[in-house]
Order: C-alpha cells, then sequence, then structure tokens
C-alpha cells in the first residue's frame, strides 16, 4: 500500500510539474514577442511601422495558440486557439509582404518627400499609442495570476493580447494613409473584439 501510495504522489508531482511547464511556454512565447516588439525601430511612416509591428505581435498568439491546441484539455478553447492560429497566421503573410514590398519603399519615399512635417507629426502620434498599446498589455501581463490550468491561462493572457491588437489597430487606422493596411486592421479589430467576448463567454462558464 505504501509503494502505491508513493507512486501516486510520484505521478502527481511529474503531472502537475508538466503544467507549470506548459504554463512557462505560454509566458515565454508572450516575453519573447514584447522584446523584439520593443527591440523594433520605428521609420515614422504608421503604415509601415504597423505591419511590422503587428506581423510580430501575431507571432505571440500564433505561439501560444500553437501550444494550446498541443497541451490544452478544454475542446471548445482548443477550437478558439485554432482558429486564432488559422487567422493570424493568414494576416502575418499579408502583414510581412506588405512591409517587405518594394512598391511599399517606393511610396515611403515618395510620402515623405511630399508631406514634410504633417507626415512626422502622424508618425509621432502613432508611435506614442503603440508605445501605450504595448505598455498597457505588458502591465495586465505583470499582474497576471496564473493557475497552472493551461486552457484558464491561455484564455486570461490572449484577452490583453487583444485588446493591444484593438489599440494598435485604431492607431493605424487613425493615423494611415495605405487602405490596404488600414482594411487589415479593420479585420484584425473585428477578429479580435470577436474572440475577447467568447474568451470571456469561456472563462464565466468555467467559473472564473
Amino acid at each position: 500500500m505504501k509503494h502505491i501510495n508513493i507512486v501516486f504522489a510520484f505521478l502527481v508531482i511529474c503531472f502537475c510539474s508538466a503544467f507549470v511547464a506548459i504554463n512557462e511556454d505560454l509566458h515565454a512565447a508572450m516575453n519573447k514577442m514584447m522584446q523584439k516588439m520593443k527591440s523594433m525601430k520605428m521609420s515614422g511612416d504608421p503604415d509601415h511601422d504597423f505591419a511590422m509591428m503587428m506581423a510580430e505581435h501575431h507571432q505571440g498568439s500564433i505561439d501560444m495558440s500553437e501550444i494550446l491546441v498541443k497541451s490544452g484539455k478544454d475542446e471548445k478553447i482548443k477550437m478558439l486557439a485554432q482558429n486564432i492560429l488559422d487567422k493570424q497566421s493568414k494576416e502575418q503573410q499579408q502583414l510581412r509582404s506588405h512591409a517587405k514590398s518594394d512598391s511599399h519603399d517606393q511610396s515611403h519615399a515618395a510620402h515623405d518627400q511630399g508631406s514634410g512635417s504633417s507626415t512626422s507629426e502622424e508618425g509621432n502620434a502613432f508611435s506614442s499609442e503603440m508605445k501605450q498599446a504595448m505598455e498597457g498589455m505588458e502591465t495586465e501581463m505583470k499582474n497576471m495570476k496564473m493557475t497552472n490550468n493551461v486552457d484558464h491561462d491561455f484564455a486570461t493572457m490572449m484577452i490583453p493580447h487583444h485588446q493591444s491588437a484593438i489599440e494598435m489597430s485604431n492607431a493605424v487606422i487613425t493615423h494611415g494613409k495605405d487602405q490596404k493596411i488600414k482594411n487589415i486592421a479593420e479585420k484584425i479589430k473585428s477578429h479580435s473584439e470577436n474572440e475577447i467576448g467568447q474568451l470571456k463567454e469561456w472563462l464565466s462558464s468555467h467559473g472564473k
């Protein structure tokens, strides 16, 4: 009997350790995203900078969603994570394509030459709003209480992540010039608002 209890205790410790490791992976994905975004140099062009920053922002969500799809237990939240993964992978490709396009580089140069101080003002305002969105997300993450329940913690972490995506999208919708990027931002905003609602509903239905 004593031997069985020891084996059971060992299995419980292993099980708990596995969930702690998964939660550390979620934090690592989010921290990696925030560090990369902080290290990016802003060009002063809201459209280009949004594309660069949001592509990396999406990477954090993609990494977290992959972890949840692989290690989560609740099928409903896993389905939501898969939907996030599918949508944001496609959006990320569009954002990176825009950021690297030669046509953008040419239009960016022409835009700078023709707009002068107004371009600088828009760029400064945009950069300030992007910084506020990132700082708000980072503060919420630091103050967040983790439960070592990967489904719950994924949902809890993804809400401020998506909220910052809404704020970043609003910034480029207000200050950007490229309608294609503004259209992408509108979609990101709509998806994020819808998914926040689903995440909150899931948390509420699970007593959180």
